[in-house]
């Protein structure tokens, strides 16, 4: 019969070793992490690195959408330029193109090819702020003895009705972009038999040339051709109610 011969020291050490080895490769812990972090970066895989220690994203940020809001800042009238008032004028609400009726700004690239800026849009719809901002511009100039929206009962004289035709930035010359606003108005009086007569019909039209195609600069031209059509549209009135 053999017998088997008793371990010796040296083996039973050999034999704790491999096992320790093989559960370091079976489990790896913090340091064995940094150590696998180590031998990525010895072998020039820096990218490998900085994910496995940060955990870092390859997408970029996402932009932040911004939101701009139409103003048209009419000033105060001089002294001694003063007109007679006359009835009361109902505004009903601007009535939007199409293509100019959602929030987002409108940007034209070519002929006849326009985009929509998804990051950039205006903080309500286009058509109710132009309506407030007429009607604010037509309370503040001496026109008519009052103004209402179509919700009043008070009975009015006179009928302005507008319409927008462009709102949109054209940057087809990249180093000359513009802010471009286009309305259409009528004015409308009543007789005294009930019958409404036309008084005013006109298309108005106002670029401004702006130092970027950047939303801010864009929004700031448009302003500026807000009051200016505003204005223009002022003198019309006034002159379509002395002719009367």
């Amino acid at each position: 019969m053999r017998v088997r011969p008793t371990d010796t020291r040296i083996e039973r050490h050999e034999r704790s070793r491999l096992a320790r080895g093989k559960a370091n490769r079976l489990s790896v812990g913090p340091w064995g992490l940094a150590a696998l972090a180590a031998v990525l970066l010895s072998a020039g895989l820096t990218l490998g690195v900085a994910m496995i220690l940060s955990g870092c994203s390859l997408s970029k940020p996402t932009p932040e959408k911004r939101a701009f809001l139409l103003r048209a800042i009419r000033e105060a009238e001089a002294e001694g330029k003063l007109r007679a008032r006359s009835g009361v004028v109902r505004v009903p609400d601007v009535l939007m193109a199409s293509a100019y009726e959602g929030k987002e700004l409108v940007l034209r690239t070519g002929e006849s090819q326009f985009v929509s800026d998804f990051y950039h849009e205006f903080f309500t719809p286009p058509g109710p702020m132009l309506s407030d901002e007429l009607r604010r511009w037509i309370v503040a100039a001496p026109l008519f003895e009052g103004v209402v929206d179509p919700g009043s009962r008070l009975r009015a004289t006179h009928t302005l009705e507008g319409t927008v035709t462009a709102l949109f930035g054209d940057i087809r010359e990249p180093k000359q972009p513009k802010a471009v606003l286009g309305m259409r108005f009528l004015l409308l009086g009543e007789e005294s038999s009930g019958v409404q007569r036309l008084l005013l019909e006109k298309d108005y039209r106002v670029e401004r040339a702006v130092g970027s195609s950047r939303a801010d600069a864009l929004v700031h031209g448009w302003n500026e051709a807000l009051e200016a059509l505003f204005g223009e549209l002022e003198s019309d009135i006034a002159a379509a109610l002395a002719a009367r």
